[in-house]
């Protein structure tokens, strides 16, 4: 479940669901795929679409540099 939800991510981060969307999408409840997110990841699900936005941001703007 929290491979898909990150390959989903990954893929199109420009048009993220939410996490409600997710869980709808692979038959679980919110709360369920939040608690299970944070348990596999370390981090919330919001941590983690920041986290990869600041890597893109960074890497576009390394790349731009070089």
């Amino acid at each position: 479940m929290i491979q898909m939800m990150k390959h989903w991510i990954d893929k199109d981060i420009e048009n993220i669901p939410s996490l409600s969307e997710f869980a709808e999408r692979l038959g679980y409840s919110y709360f369920y795929a939040t608690k299970k997110f944070h348990e596999v990841e370390g981090i919330t699900f919001r941590e983690y679409i920041v986290s990869r936005n600041l890597q893109r941001f960074l890497a576009y703007h390394l790349w731009r540099i070089c």
